[in-house]
């Protein structure tokens, strides 16, 4: 972006929305949908925008050349529309990324090759990241500049400008933001060097030709007081994943200390609300004041064109200030029901913002925070105001604040809130010592939100004759349940349901019921029958997920499901963590993965897997079915294991995230991975926590982070192996650098208990 580029826009005038076009392409913005790629090919070609290959610029610098214009541009180097409309068919494989960056001349962007040099760095790492094609939108080479010999080309430029927001708001490219400017001892050299020529268009003798620097007209004002420049930072801002809008010179790149590395990653942006904007447009600078209104106008447009239709927003590595710009855009996601805000610094005047808007918010429903590290005041400013938001707040069902050191202090606000507020019914954490009662006032408070199926203890049903579970209260729900037509969760977990024959009393509901889609069966050690529960899911029908963790599962309890999965067909999601299935249980596991198509999801975390059950397991991932996505490894390998596993997913297709925490996998065995997930893009989550590893294996992990934009990967590790027990599911972890005990405690599971869902 540049003030050269705004004048050029401002020569359009109010004319550039009147394009003649034909019946099959876009007559307006409002046609061009920033979610579908066949809307962004569309544009691509009727604007005849070329992108760059990444290739292409690493070869001209590798010819110390600088940018060319679009009209001097090699074939070889642009991509074709025919290619791009393969990538938006699906029929290849491609990042495209539109990169913003400042014009330091009047008549060439980059005349002194800096911001060639900053970006091919990047990308370097970013191709050896993907196993597909990186194209570039670059205005520069992405355009015909000035002159515009022929009408055709006119007619491209001003299609393009018309349309500029799409190339910086649509889902399916990313913007990198190249924002400083060439420093200054670059510059100065080379307005002394006579032999530095700049090939830019000389409109006196209506040539191309080689001109010094200081013959051009320069522009150094910074790029974030550049008014176009900001107006595609808002447009990139407006995505649902804010790691698609990245700035990529950062200067602390160049530091040493653990202060630099940890601000490198804090440089996220919220999208302004469309006021706020406003405001700030105040203080840019443009070569023509009027064109601060064309930009506020289609801001205003692309952000509620967005906002509208957002439902899920992940937020990723904001700095402090940014949580306060997304409370006052708030009020404009309608259709927000999904918040993940990572990594993210809060300051009060954050908190208090973010509160306010959050207690009047009727859309949200599901909302995780992480701070950022050694934000130990400002997770007790946050719990506080989210607190606050609480006792007012309707909608909220769902609070995930685990990875944040909160105290005692705050466990009180948020018990506190919860005497008023009555309809969060679920809420992570990770206790750290102090406060006990109030943490135990949360337990209960959320506890009683769930219906039990489990008896009153001064009901006579729960008489020691008919056991923990009360048999006659487990009849009348089965006889509920018999006609019951709302998809239903049933959860007893902790209930020793079998004390009195619940097992089979919930087998003959499971047979007959035709609502039961969920059922939570963990931690009933003494009295779970596998099967019984394997008779009533061959003719089951509707049941989609089961919860079987810490039942004491053997190869024999997991060969009778697997027999049954053979014909059932609704399961879709399995989790048997902390049993002791073995070798031959997940090999009787890996032969089902093989043959029953419909099973997403499936966690053996906690398991005792030995070499040949990994191995088994390798084997069926793949060729494994098309919705298989999921797979939860906690505690299960080592580095032998991780191998085999590292070698199915180069090539598997469907899988999406792995959890593979706690484990000892090793250097080795890190590698191993990292080479599969550089070359299988398709999985986008992994998860590596409390791993052991040396220092190659952490470095290993660190380069990966770097070069996989579109891997979330969460990690960390040491040469310890972390000890930890389980005691009433609580998980306790210890640190070899911290004697203090950490409690993870989902409050979400306690006694039996039934849920609907309309």
């Amino acid at each position: 972006a540049s003030w050269f580029r705004a004048a050029l826009w401002q020569t359009l005038g109010s004319t550039r929305t009147q394009a003649k076009t034909s019946e099959a392409h876009p007559a307006s913005e409002a046609d061009y949908h920033l979610e579908d790629p066949q809307s962004l090919a569309a544009f691509l070609k009727h604007a005849d925008i070329r992108l760059v290959r990444a290739e292409y610029l690493c070869e001209l610098r590798s010819q110390k050349k600088l940018l060319p214009r679009r009209q001097e541009a090699e074939e070889w180097g642009l991509v074709s529309h025919e290619e791009v409309s393969n990538w938006a068919a699906g029929a290849r494989d491609a990042m495209i990324i539109s990169i913003s960056h400042a014009w330091e001349t009047r008549e060439h962007p980059d005349p002194c090759g800096d911001q060639l040099n900053r970006l091919v760095d990047r990308l370097c790492l970013y191709g050896a990241a993907y196993y597909s094609h990186i194209w570039l939108f670059y205005d520069y080479i992405s355009l015909f500049q000035f002159e515009r010999q022929t009408p055709a080309e006119e007619e491209s430029f001003r299609r393009s400008m018309s349309h500029m927001h799409v190339l910086y708001a649509h889902d399916c490219n990313w913007t990198f933001r190249l924002e400083s400017l060439t420093p200054d001892d670059v510059w100065d050299a080379a307005l002394k060097n006579s032999e530095h020529l700049v090939t830019v268009y000389d409109a006196t003798s209506k040539t191309v030709r080689g001109r010094p620097l200081k013959e051009l007209v320069a522009n150094r004002v910074p790029y974030r007081s550049r008014g176009w420049c900001k107006a595609e930072v808002e447009w990139s801002s407006c995505r649902s994943r804010s790691v698609q809008n990245q700035r990529i010179d950062a200067p602390e790149w160049q530091g040493d200390s653990d202060s630099d590395s940890e601000r490198d990653v804090l440089r996220g942006k919220v999208a302004m609300a469309p006021e706020v904007f406003e405001a700030d447009m105040a203080k840019a600078e443009f070569t023509h004041r009027n064109d601060a209104t064309a930009v506020l106008k289609l801001q205003r447009k692309v952000f509620h064109q967005k906002a509208s239709v957002c439902e899920e927003a992940l937020l990723e590595n904001q700095p402090k200030g940014e949580l306060f710009q997304l409370a006052k855009a708030l009020a404009h996601y309608k259709m927000l029901k999904v918040l993940r805000l990572r990594n993210i610094e809060v300051e009060d005047e954050d908190a208090d913002e973010f509160a306010k808007a959050l207690a009047q918010n009727n859309t949200i429903t599901e909302l995780e925070i992480k701070v950022a590290e050694s934000g130990t005041r400002q997770c007790t400013v946050l719990c506080e105001a989210l607190s606050k938001a609480l006792k007012t707040n309707t909608t909220l069902t769902t609070i995930d604040l685990r990875q944040n050191t909160i105290l005692g202090g705050s466990l009180k606000a948020l018990a506190e809130a919860l005497t008023t507020n009555r309809t969060l019914t679920t809420l992570k954490l990770e206790y750290q010592g102090g406060g006990y009662e109030y943490y135990m006032a949360i337990r209960r408070a959320l506890d009683t939100r769930k219906v039990s199926t489990q008896p009153n203890p001064g009901d006579a049903t729960s008489a020691p004759a008919n056991g923990c579970t009360g048999k006659v209260r487990i009849e009348a729900l089965a006889s509920k349940l018999k006609s019951n037509r709302i998809p239903t969760k049933l959860d007893f977990a902790d209930s020793q349901i079998g004390a009195v024959g619940g097992m089979k009393v919930l087998a003959d509901v499971l047979k007959l019921g035709r609502s039961i889609a969920e059922i939570d069966l963990r931690n009933n050690p003494t009295y779970l029958d596998c099967q019984v529960l394997a008779d009533a899911l061959v003719t089951n029908s509707t049941l989609a997920t089961i919860r079987l963790e810490h039942n004491r599962i053997n190869a024999k309890g997991i060969k009778a499901l697997a027999d049954a999965l053979r014909i059932n067909r609704s399961l879709t999601s399995l989790n048997i963590g902390y049993n002791d299935i073995g070798d031959e249980g997940c090999k009787a596991l890996a032969d089902i993965l093989k043959k029953n198509t419909n099973i997403a999801s499936l966690s053996l975390q906690g398991n005792c897997i030995g070499d040949e059950g990994c191995k088994a397991l390798a084997e069926a991932i793949l060729v494994t079915n098309s919705n298989f996505a999921t797979i939860e490894l906690e505690y299960c390998l080592h580095g032998v294991g991780c191998k085999a596993l590292a070698e199915a997913l180069r090539s598997n297709p469907t899988l999406r995230a792995i959890d593979l925490d706690d484990n000892d996998i090793g250097d080795e065995g890190i590698k191993a991975l990292a080479e599969a997930l550089i070359a299988n893009r398709n999985i986008t989550e992994v998860s590596l926590q409390r791993n052991v590893f040396q220092d190659e294996g952490r470095k290993v992990l660190e380069e990966l982070s770097k070069i996989s934009s579109t891997l979330d990967l969460r990690w960390y590790g040491g040469t310890e192996v972390p000890a930890y027990a389980c005691f009433n599911h609580d998980y306790l972890f210890t640190t070899p650098t911290s004697t203090c005990l950490q409690v993870f405690c989902e409050f979400a599971n306690f006694c039996g208990r039934l849920f609907t869902a309309a």
